[in-house]
């Protein structure tokens, strides 16, 4: 395919994956998580802590990475969340694109990449829930990031990428109770 074809696609996927992304900051209707989860942020700013000082649903890391997002909550509200939570979930997007051009054949990695993008990042409902202020986007992006580290695993030198992948991968067990399913598994793969 020729060079200008795949920026007109490139482009095209991207601006209907951002599209997307702000239709459903603003026009995505409220789902009530989303006052909890950045309640549980606001929390963790003030130097409370998950558990200890407030209850919570899920594992403690969403709390400590979306107060990172509290000038932009206390700015915008709960779209300042959500305009945090797309760029999580817009970033596990391009590392799916990634992962997947990494474990394609040489021919085939562009076309990987771009499949691999446009599923992931133009589909409506993806766009919703990688929108709204719930777990899936930091868990998605933590796990995604996690599988691309551990492709980089091999030789002598593979175990750094094995040990900052493990951690990616319980950083999402951590973000989503139910991505502890994952650990086990890229242990087997490993060993």
């Amino acid at each position: 395919m020729a060079k200008k074809a795949w920026i007109w696609l490139w482009a095209t996927a991207i601006a209907v994956s951002v599209l997307l992304g702000a239709l459903n900051l603003f026009l995505g209707e409220l789902n009530q998580d989303e006052g909890w989860y950045l309640y549980a942020a606001r929390m963790v700013c003030q130097g409370r802590f998950p558990y200890i000082d407030f209850a919570s649903t899920q594992g403690p890391v969403m709390p400590f990475v979306y107060a990172l997002a509290q000038p932009l909550v206390d700015l915008m509200g709960v779209a300042g969340g959500r305009l945090f939570t797309a760029v999580l979930g817009f970033a596990g997007v391009i590392c799916a694109a990634l992962l997947a051009a990494r474990l394609a054949r040489p021919e085939g990695k562009k076309l990987a990449a771009f499949l691999a993008f446009s599923f992931a990042g133009v589909n409506v409902y993806q766009g919703y829930f990688s929108t709204i202020v719930k777990t899936y986007s930091l868990c998605g992006l933590l796990l995604v990031a996690g599988f691309l580290v551990l492709t980089y695993a091999k030789g002598n030198k593979g175990w750094f990428a094995a040990f900052v992948s493990g951690i990616l991968v319980m950083l999402a067990a951590g973000t989503r109770i139910s991505a502890a399913v994952v650990l086990p598994v890229i242990c087997l793969v490993m060993f």
